[in-house]
């Protein structure tokens, strides 16, 4: 019998990433619910602003849980940071929107940014 040395590709690791965030944003339902209205469960979802170099980043929990740390501005090539809390507050507010719509990972476009006044 001839054993061979798997060598993963992007591509798998990449769906590997992808299916282990799914699992943490779906697992994270356990002890931390708050009901609404209707008696379904909602994930505790809650995000913290932070100095970040020269500007402001902002952190999401999930649960008690990080679940992401952005120190720059998402979605902008090289390292610009939020030039104020309120603006990394304003993205912030964003991604927990887009996590509680199941959309993982949740990115965030340059068009969005503008609507949000935090890029031109």
């Amino acid at each position: 019998m001839h054993l061979t040395k798997f060598k993963p590709n992007i591509i798998s690791l990449f769906g590997a990433g992808f299916l282990v965030m799914l699992l943490i944003a779906t697992s994270c339902t356990n002890n931390n619910n708050a009901p609404d209205s209707n008696g379904s469960e909602l994930l505790l979802i809650k995000d913290s602003t932070f100095q970040s170099g020269t500007g402001w980043g902002y952190k999401i929990y999930v649960g008690d849980q990080l679940y992401i740390n952005q120190p720059f501005i998402p979605g902008v090539p090289g390292k610009q940071y939020f030039l104020t809390e309120s603006d990394a507050e304003k993205v912030a507010a964003l991604v927990i929107e887009k996590i509680k719509q199941h959309h993982i990972p949740p990115t965030v476009s340059g068009s969005e940014l503008r609507q949000l006044h935090i890029i031109e």
